[in-house]
């Protein structure tokens, strides 16, 4: 059996990626056992660690995909390569053509057939530089939560091990990385969707093409990845998860509704169920100054159902909502622009998804046709606002604050995107600390 080649994380920058097309499921349906490969447990008091990121990458990836299973890790620690190598330890048949076997990825086989295509072997490999996984990664101290901020001077384990999974789930093959020749008579699913042509190399597959309005990028000379630095086409595509050119410590990252794309293109049975019919244009504001925004406006008549979760470091007890606005300038229906007086009152009587700092989850729902811009109260409710300090006064213990800061009266930017529709918000007037833990506003937007 021949092997797909294996492919290493890259470090990379923080993404602002597009809102999910595939909802995730509410419980993942594949579980993962994890065991080590260190006869002299060199290694040991990273075990535990281990397990535990191991679990939760996994549940990242197995959350999307429609099938029951288990599937068994194996842990080396014998990488000479500067990260971590992740891959499925076999690859299986699923037909022919011409000449060319077209297999898939092992993980991937078990999982839509319920046959275990090497037996009791292990199904994944992660294989970790010593060095890197001394000195470099990050462990989560709630890796099921991830809402800790990673240092600034490491990189999230959880992030490169989502990355790997999906090398050992579809993002592998056998194809040459510079030519596009094959070297035998297989390829992959991965393999069968991408082309080169004499410079450049695409995915080609269906559901990526309409996700990302043409063939996808990939990385040259690692194309088992998306994106690439100018003047190779996919510059874009460098904050997605699975990109092949940057990675940035101190950051967090998700799959892509690409990255899900991908997969359902290569054969993992990703449920068609989960398709969302919110289109990606939600969160395309999310990526400029006043980039936590979402973007409605193409869904004027429409109702979605937003489901949200709040999490806080705060002392204050703070509120978030979101206000409509008209353009991306934050002016209201009434003409009121940000630095106009009673601009604060008016937006604030007009907030919905209005939550307080720990608020249980729940759903609500909002209406298509607008931007929805962020406002946050510090030490009080909106209530409490308009009856104290209406006009966003200095002077005062209860604040209003907004991403625009043209409304604060501090003029200081109080909100941090820290990935699609996920927000934080830093409630001390002036800036504070900086940390943007004070309140973690999440929230999925669907149909």
């Amino acid at each position: 059996m021949l092997y797909p080649q294996t492919s290493q994380s890259q470090e990379y920058i923080d993404p602002n990626l597009i809102q999910p097309h595939y909802q995730p499921l509410s419980l993942p349906l594949i579980s993962f056992s994890t065991t080590f490969n260190d006869p002299n447990r060199l290694y040991a008091s990273f075990y535990d660690r281990i397990k535990s990121h191991v679990a939760a990458a996994g549940a990242n990836w197995a959350r999307y995909i429609q099938r029951n299973g288990r599937l068994e890790v194996v842990i080396n620690f014998s990488n000479p390569g500067p990260t971590v190598l992740g891959r499925s330890l076999t690859s299986k048949p699923v037909r022919e053509t011409g000449t060319l076997s077209i297999n898939e990825q092992g993980a991937t086989s078990e999982i839509r057939t319920g046959i275990d295509p090497n037996g009791i072997a292990p199904d994944i490999e992660f294989n970790f530089n010593p060095e890197y996984l001394k000195n470099e990664l990050w462990f989560d101290p709630n890796p099921s939560l991830r809402t800790d901020p990673v240092p600034s001077e490491k990189t999230d384990a959880i992030s490169v091990l989502t990355h790997e999974f999906g090398h050992a789930f579809a993002f592998n093959g056998f194809k040459n990385d510079t030519n596009g020749t094959l070297n035998g008579d297989v390829q992959s699913t991965f393999d069968e969707k991408t082309s080169f042509d004499g410079t450049n190399f695409f995915f080609n597959g269906s559901e990526a093409i309409a996700i990302y309005g043409s063939p996808v990028p990939l990385t040259f000379g690692n194309i088992a990845h998306v994106g690439n630095n100018s003047p190779r086409p996919g510059g874009k595509l460098i904050p997605d998860l699975m990109n092949g050119v940057q990675f940035d410590r101190g950051t967090r990252y998700d799959i892509s509704p690409l990255d899900v794309a991908i997969l359902a293109d290569s054969g993992v049975p990703v449920d068609p169920t989960l398709v969302v019919k919110v289109e990606t244009v939600v969160t395309r504001l999310q990526g400029t100054p006043t980039g936590e925004l979402f973007d409605l406006r193409g869904f004027s008549g429409q109702t979605f159902k937003v489901d949200t979760v709040t999490e806080s470091n705060a002392n204050y007890n703070n509120y978030i909502g979101f206000y409509e606005v008209e353009n991306t300038d934050g002016t209201l229906a009434s003409g009121l622009k940000v630095t106009d007086a009673g601009y604060a009152e008016a937006a604030i009587r007009s907030a919905v998804l209005r939550t307080f700092k720990t608020a249980p989850l729940e759903t609500r729902t909002v209406s298509g046709g607008k931007i929805l811009a962020p406002v946050a109260i510090s030490n009080g409710t909106f209530d409490e606002f308009l009856n104290r300090n209406p006009q966003n006064k200095a002077n005062s213990n209860i604040h209003a604050y907004f991403n625009y800061t043209g409304a604060n009266s501090d003029n200081f930017d109080h909100f941090k995107l820290l990935a699609p529709n996920k927000f934080g918000l830093e409630d001390l007037y002036g800036g504070g600390d900086q940390d943007y833990n004070d309140i973690i506003f999440q929230a999925t937007i669907r149909s």
